[in-house]
């Protein structure tokens, strides 16, 4: 008796939609992927197309908004003390330059509160080998926003930040200055 064997027909199978290299759809929402290894172990994505900054400032907006939850507000909107920042603005600050009276910073947190330090806002600003070259006048635009606006100004080395050091950015937060440039904090 011989054995006979039935083949079945194999079922179509039904194409999959394409998957954009680098992201992921979640319910919706893109979500930047690492690229790389060397990405993922930074631990921040890559930056959108549409970011107008350096990639130090992107680490800071990127750490502000994801890991504190906090929210990225424009000028003129009223800010929540602890829990939102501006991004690049114009600061009156007297005798910083003399074509202009403001200066601009990239970060500015309202604390809603005074501190110990006779600051009741930080300012923040990562600098990279290109900006940032006049120790001198950073000195003095620190010194002037804390005499004239009550702003503590914190300098990060963009360095640190690309490199996925977010612990300056929480020193940053708690008023110390642990930047290279010397300023103290």
């Amino acid at each position: 008796m011989s054995r006979r064997t039935i083949s079945l027909p194999r079922l179509p199978q039904l194409p999959s939609a394409p998957r954009p290299v680098g992201s992921s759809k979640i319910v919706g929402f893109k979500i930047p992927r690492p690229r790389n290894t060397r990405e993922a172990l930074r631990g921040y994505p890559p930056p959108p197309a549409d970011w107008p900054g350096p990639l130090a400032e992107w680490v800071v907006a990127w750490y502000l908004t994801t890991r504190k939850g906090w929210k990225r507000i424009g000028p003129g909107s009223p800010p929540i003390p602890g829990k939102s920042y501006y991004y690049q603005v114009p600061i009156p600050a007297l005798g910083v330059f003399v074509n202009t009276q403001d200066t601009r910073v990239d970060f500015l947190i309202p604390l809603g509160y005074g501190s110990g330090g006779g600051y009741n806002t930080i300012a923040i600003d990562p600098f990279t080998a290109f900006t940032h070259k006049d120790p001198g006048l950073d000195r003095l635009k620190r010194a002037i926003l804390l005499q004239q606006q009550r702003i503590l100004l914190i300098f990060i080395d963009g360095a640190r930040l690309e490199g996925g050091d977010f612990e300056v950015i929480e020193a940053a937060l708690r008023g110390k200055d642990e930047s290279s440039k010397g300023l103290g904090g």
